[in-house]
Formats: C-alpha cells, structure tokens, sequence
C-alpha cells in the first residue's frame, strides 16, 4: 500500500508536469496592467491565468483524495476453517490484499491472484478451492468469518454479506454451516491467539465458548476445528455475539447408536437390554470428543465414555443400585474375538460415502493397529473422487472418512481415455510384471500391487525387488498392456 508521503510526492510532481511556471508572465502582466490602454483586459487575462491554475490544482487534489480512499484498508474479512487466510478491502469492497495465514491458506489460494477483483468474486474464488481441495465437506462443513472494521455497524451488515454469499457457494455442494461475528479489540484475546498459533478470529470464537462452559480449557479447545467447535458451541445456549447458519457435521463421528452398541459391548451386554438413565450426548472430555453414555442393567448402573472418532472405550464406572457403591474403573479389554471382516468394512465405508458398490474401484484395504485399536484402512475412487476411510474392525464404527476430488480422474485431452471399470484384476497384473522382467514370484521380494488412476485411466502399479535391482511397472488396468517400466540399482 502506497504511503501518505510516497503519495505527496507523486501529487507533487504531478502538478508540475501539469502546470508551468506562469510566475514570470504574471509579474509581465501585472507591469502591463499599469498601462492604462490595456489595463483592463490584462487582468482579465490574469485572473483567467490564475482560475486556471486553481481548477488544475483541485483535479488533482480530488484524484489524490480519490486514489488515497480507493488504497485505503476500511475492513478485514478473515476465512477460518482449517486453512486460515485473510482479505484486506476497501470501503467499495475491493480486494486490496489476500493473505495465507497458514500452510492450507497457501494451497487454497494457490496461483490465483484476487487483488483488485470485488470481495464475493474474492470470498466464492477461494470457498470453491476449500471444496476442491477437501477443506470443506459433508464431513467437516463449518467456516468461521470474521469482519474487522473501525465501522462497528458496516462490520456487522459485511459479516452478514459474506455470511449469507458463503452458505449461497457451500449448498451448491452440501448443507454448509457458517459463524460470523465481528472482530473485539481484545488484548488478550490477540495474546491467547499468538501463544497457540491461531487466529484472533478462532481464539475469540474459543472465548466464547469458554464463557458458557468454564470446565473448557483454551489450550485444549484451540487444538480442535471450526468444525468441532461448532459442535461444542451448538450445545450451548445462543449467544447475540456470534450469527449461525446451518448445523455443524457431526459425519466424521460413529453416532449415538454405534457407541451404546460398544459400551454394551464392553460389558457382554446388548443395547436391548438396557435402560438409558440419560441421552446420548456428544462431549469433549480430556482434550477429545466422546459420547457419555449412562444406563441401567437390572440394579446396576454403567457410565461410559466412549471415543467418538475411533469408538474405542475410554472410560467406565459401575455403580451397584441397592448399596450406592462404586467400583472402580474396568480394564478388561473390548473382545477383539470379532472381527467384522474386509468385505464388511468395505460395505460400510461405500454406504457412508454415498458410493455403489459397482461404481467403487477399490485401491486398497489394509487391517492396521494404532493405539490398542485395530481397523481396516480402505481407499477407493468413484469417477470424480478419491476416498480414504478406516473402520474399527471390531465394532464396524468409522474412525476416519475422507473425501477429495481426483484430478486424475479427467483425462488431460478430451476423447483420449475413457473411465472402464472392468480390470485384469490384481494377480494378473503381477504376473504380466513379473513375465515380463523374466522372474519368477519366489525370486520376487516386497511384491505389491494396487489399482490407481492416472490421466483419466485405471492402471496398476506393481513394485517389487530381486537380485540388487527394484522394478515399477506402470499396466493399463484394462488391457493387461505395459505403460511404463522402471528398473534401477537398490541401494
């Protein structure tokens, strides 16, 4: 931004250029003036000479005052969901700056270069990059906007704006869920924001929250997303500081009806059996989110937390009903005898994504263990999108759901592939591999093969070692023919 002495100096030299040094002239013109012949029409021409000079000094000063408002910041809009950037307007709410306030900031913005252009062209530019990129989804749905003025009523009608322009760009794609509120000029609220590494935006919102729920913690509440404090602050009483639209997504958690299944589970009981004391309810407890579960078995009494991602139990107490005593804390372990098995994994990670069972090409499934829990990791790709889940292999709840846009999937030239889902199938994409480089499957060490998408077209990447060298070969998914090879010393 152009300063007010950087903006002296070219007014200045404008006028120069502009206007001559008509001093000399003057002073002629006056000494003629006292001629009394022509007296009277030199100073018309004088005063004529002066007029002039004055209308070329107000045009100038006016397109000075001009440039100067059209330069100036009236307002800052920040955008925080996860990837956090900043746009500087004008009073005609014109992009003067737009800033990545974080590594997501960077990826959303990207390439594209929004200065000048107005703030919705702005603000729809950069909500379409968060759906591209996964940023925003049916999963994680919540963006927090907040407007920063000197204008305490201009703030509040540009938070509404952008408010109602954002949830116009989200219900395109999905059911949004948008908080606005205009910014406070907190000192501590700018310190807590700095110490943790967020936003004024996201610390005043977490402010917020802490004023209708002491028992939270900043440190721990600043840890979490928009996403989920929105699911904190929709179980609060409303408050006039902060504007809602739509309902936080609560998709990425397994739901109320999977975590009694699980606390019934832990204690060789079913859901059938039981009698809730207390609903359901979706808490943060010790730094995550949880489901506290009560209810009642004949004369005793069960309190569970239960992980609401991973559907893992993490706390219990039972509780006789006829003497009040309280025994402690169970550790026997959730039976790890079951296990829903691949292909039912499968079937909940298509039914969560919305995504048929004929159209899915699934990449791959994997059973893991991370944390005492074991679950399969599943990715798959429809024809637009690439989707990566894990599924508590005991339970059958969804610890992870991910979905983003492929851009392999499109073909870089129009007509050149097309999307076939009928493939060789994996073994026999090994086996044209290993013919082809003239080794046997025993010779072959670290074999792998998954299906993948490359420009439009399903290919297979087979990978394996032999004899001090490494091969990668790249096989059309549908036609068996080799694409690409590579072979190279292993170090």
């Amino acid at each position: 931004m152009i300063s007010d002495q950087e903006l002296e100096t070219k007014v200045d030299k404008l006028f120069d250029k502009l206007t001559p040094d008509l001093s000399g002239q003057i002073l002629k013109d006056i000494d003629a003036a006292q001629k009394p012949a022509v007296r009277k029409r030199n100073l018309k021409n004088l005063w004529l000479r002066i007029g002039s000079m004055a209308a070329v000094f107000v045009l100038l000063a006016v397109g000075a005052f001009s440039y100067a408002g059209y330069a100036k910041i009236d307002s800052t809009v920040t955008l925080d969901v996860n990837p956090s950037i900043e746009l500087c307007v004008n009073r005609s709410n014109r992009v003067l700056r737009v800033t990545p306030l974080n590594e997501d900031g960077e990826t959303v913005i990207g390439t594209m270069n929004l200065k000048n252009v107005d703030l919705d062209v702005a603000v729809n530019a950069l909500i379409g990059s968060m759906m591209k990129n996964g940023y925003l989804s049916e999963i994680s749905n919540s963006i927090l906007i907040t407007v920063d003025g000197s204008d305490e009523l201009r703030s509040w009608e540009l938070s509404a704006h952008v408010s109602a322009e954002v949830d116009s760009m989200l219900k395109a794609g999905f059911p949004g869920a948008v908080l606005s509120q205009t910014a406070t000029n907190d000192e501590m609220i700018r310190y807590l924001a700095d110490s943790n590494s967020i936003t004024v935006g996201k610390a005043q919102l977490i402010q917020t929250l802490i004023g209708k729920n002491p028992m939270y913690t900043f440190e721990e509440l600043s840890k979490l997303t928009i996403n989920e404090l929105n699911v904190l602050l929709e179980k609060q009483p409303m408050t006039e500081t902060i504007r809602t639209i739509g309902n936080a997504s609560t998709e990425a958690y397994i739901g109320e009806e999977q975590a009694l299944a699980n606390a019934c589970l832990y204690v060789g009981l079913e859901a059938s059996e039981v009698e809730l004391t207390e609903p359901v309810e979706l808490e943060f407890e010790n730094g995550r989110m949880v489901y506290d579960i009560e209810f009642r078995k004949d004369d005793v009494k069960y309190e569970f937390e239960v992980d609401a991602v991973s559907g893992e139990v993490v706390s219990f107490e039972e509780k006789q009903k006829s003497k009040g005593t309280v025994t402690e804390p169970q550790v026997t372990p959730v039976p790890t005898a079951v296990d829903i098995g691949q292909e039912r994994a499968l079937e909940i990670a298509l039914a969560h994504a919305n995504v048929p069972g004929s159209e899915a090409m699934v990449k791959e499934i994997k059973k893991k263990h991370e944390n005492g829990v074991e679950y399969y990791e599943i990715e798959f790709f429809d024809d637009e999108f690439e989707y990566d889940y894990k599924v508590n292999s005991a339970t059958g709840a969804i610890m992870k759901a991910e979905k983003e846009r492929d851009d392999d999937a499109v073909p870089e030239k129009a007509g050149t592939s097309s999307q076939n889902t009928e493939t060789i199938g994996k073994e026999k994409a090994k086996e044209i591999a290993l013919r082809h480089a003239g080794i046997s499957a025993s010779a072959a060490k670290k074999l792998k093969c998954e299906l993948d998408r490359e420009n439009g077209k399903l290919i297979y990447e087979v990978e394996f070692k032999t004899d001090g060298y490494e091969f990668e070969y790249t096989i059309d998914a549908g036609t068996g023919k080799i694409l690409h090879v590579e072979k190279e010393r292993d170090d």
